[in-house]
């Protein structure tokens, strides 16, 4: 039996950049809008007002914040990448990093998951910790 509550595939699979074309205004939204509830009170929220850094693949991110949509990991992963490349036009996800900091990388986790997906958001040491 899988201890893990996702398929653990999920843990060596790699990006594919023709999901992208996928993505549409509401996936977008529905992906935007889990991120900024969990910089805003969950997890992430911890992790921004401790100044630690947390990272995170798509499958993790959606057990853990979207259990109940049926986007994929894959499109999930997909639509965190454009928001994290286009940051600029996602106002309510740099209000809620309050000064932190979001972004990924293709070096997997472990030692043989080398181009999976890892997303990292590092919390900011100067944020005002009123809660």
């Amino acid at each position: 039996m899988n201890s893990l509550q996702f398929d653990h595939r999920e843990l060596y699979r790699r990006p594919n950049g023709r999901t992208v074309a996928l993505l549409t205004p509401q996936i977008l939204s529905e992906v935007e809008n889990e991120l900024v509830n969990n910089l805003s009170n969950g997890l992430f929220f911890i992790v921004i007002n401790s100044g630690a850094t947390s990272s995170f693949n798509a499958a993790q991110f959606k057990n853990s914040s979207m259990k109940k949509s049926e986007l994929s990991p894959s499109i999930i992963e997909a639509a965190l990448t454009h928001i994290i490349e286009n940051l600029d036009k996602y106002p309510k996800v740099i209000a809620a990093l309050r000064g932190g900091k979001i972004g990924y990388h293709d070096k997997g986790a472990m030692l043989n998951d080398m181009g999976v997906r890892n997303f990292v958001i590092q919390g900011s040491a100067t944020v005002d910790n009123v809660m």
